[in-house]
């Protein structure tokens, strides 16, 4: 019996398979139900269950250690900071204290994304070619797992928030320059604020 000739799934194809779609309100009713839809595909695909849990476990073990001691380094300098207030400023140091534990708190946060991001970005890496393979039947070219290619996916990624990191900059001092600009800098830096964002919030979900 001759062998039934398998599918072949063109590059084309694939990009086809992995495209959403819909746009406007679908859209985002569509984009809505994703948490929902990666579940039930855990669910039915048991296999990817440990590239989503470690990196879930590695940061919350990270978390509360950056945390603990961001609570301890910032609860010693704030007080140093608070004593060294000068006079006609401690009537409203109740009111400088949360800010500056506020601001604590935020940055801390945005270096825990960012290293939790970069600690897993191998595990995503592995993730989204499973999910390929799922999706277009055609799996990725051959990659054994090394330590190599595992260094090199965690070098990949951070230089990619590097590049992020000066694009940030970049555009935060080119804003902070046209400010100068007498009723220019000032139309323009809300616009400009809003797409370095927008910028920075979409190359996080791209890969490196």
């Amino acid at each position: 019996m001759a062998n039934k000739p398998q599918s072949i799934t063109t590059p084309t194809e694939s990009f086809k398979a992995l495209t959403p779609t819909g746009g406007g309100l679908v859209g985002f009713g569509s984009g809505a139900t994703y948490p929902l839809r990666a579940l039930r595909l855990l669910q039915r695909y048991p296999q990817l269950r440990g590239y989503v849990i470690w990196p879930i476990v590695l940061n919350i073990f990270l978390g509360g250690t950056v945390y603990t001691g961001a609570v301890w380094w910032g609860s010693q300098r704030i007080a140093l900071w608070m004593a060294a207030l000068p006079d006609w400023l401690q009537w409203i140091g109740w009111l400088i204290q949360p800010v500056l534990w506020l601001l604590l708190l935020i940055v801390t946060g945005l270096i825990l994304l960012q290293f939790g991001g970069l600690l897993g970005s191998p595990l995503y890496g592995m993730l989204s070619e499973k999910l390929e393979t799922i999706q277009t039947g055609k799996p990725p070219a051959d990659q054994p797992f090394s330590l190599t290619l595992l260094l090199w996916d965690l070098w990949r990624a951070i230089a990619f928030e590097l590049k992020k990191l000066l694009l940030f900059f970049f555009g935060v001092a080119l804003l902070f320059a046209l400010g100068f600009v007498p009723g220019i800098g000032v139309a323009i830096a809300p616009f400009g604020g809003i797409a370095i964002a927008t910028v920075i919030i979409c190359l996080d979900f791209f890969d490196a």
